[in-house]
């Protein structure tokens, strides 16, 4: 289960980008300087990088390298040139992304994924995980769950990013869970302790020992690891 919410999250992170779109004048004087990958537009919607929990950043310097960071992968080196008011950055591997300038913004575009760049470090609008409840009881469990979105060493991912094939649904009555994870289905029953919701049962024949954990914007999480959640919310149907 953990290589597929591996893979569920490469799915979000994978996307190369080209310019389009009407671009202004580039000088080079005009770009130096640190850029902030403040969104991404995906199928139309657009998405904050901090409500996500990510940091992209490229600091161009005067000699034309380049200083890339990103909170999933860490610092790295790269160049950077502007051609016909096209600028391109290249990573220390070749990898190269190229940006026009409008509105005083960086854009990138491939077939309908955009990149926003900008000068101001973005902050999220909503902390995208509200904090865990210690005083939740059993009957608050109870209802139907569906997958909201999922977390991966840090990175927030909103369920409408993520594969259409990669889903989660949870129904819960006094203790008792019927759920499907993936391509796991699960039979597990517990009891509420210090606010969460201890399951114990099974999974495709194999024994499973689950945690649910009630935040206080209604959301509940299950986490794999230190580092791995999926978090669900309840739906209309209730069991």
């Amino acid at each position: 289960m953990k290589k597929a919410l591996a893979l569920a999250l490469a799915f979000v992170l994978t996307v190369s980008l080209v310019p389009a779109g009407m671009a202004e004048a580039l000088h080079p004087n005009e770009i130096l300087g640190i850029w902030y990958l403040s969104a991404m537009e995906i199928n139309g919607v657009l998405y904050h990088m901090a409500d996500l929990g990510q940091e992209v950043s490229m600091n161009l310097l005067a000699d034309n390298s380049a200083a890339l960071y990103s909170s999933t992968t860490g610092d790295a080196l790269g160049s950077w040139v502007i051609r016909e008011d096209v600028l391109t950055v290249a990573d220390d591997n070749d990898d190269e992304i190229s940006f026009i300038l409008v509105d005083s913004g960086l854009y990138a575009d491939k077939d309908g994924q955009i990149m926003f760049f900008n000068r101001e470090k973005p902050q999220a609008s909503n902390p995208p995980v509200a904090p865990v409840r210690s005083d939740a009881v059993l009957a608050e469990f109870n209802g139907v769950w569906e997958l909201h979105a999922m977390e991966d060493e840090g990175i927030y991912v909103p369920r409408t990013l993520l594969p259409d094939s990669f889903d989660a649904s949870l129904a819960i009555l006094d203790g008792k869970m019927e759920g499907r994870i993936l391509d796991s289905v699960l039979h597990t029953e517990g009891t509420v302790s210090e606010g969460a919701l201890c399951l114990e049962g099974d999974a495709e024949g194999e024994k499973v020992s689950i945690t649910l954990h009630l935040h206080e914007n209604g959301i509940i999480s299950i986490w794999f690891s230190d580092v791995t959640a999926l978090y669900f919310s309840k739906t209309d149907d209730d069991e």
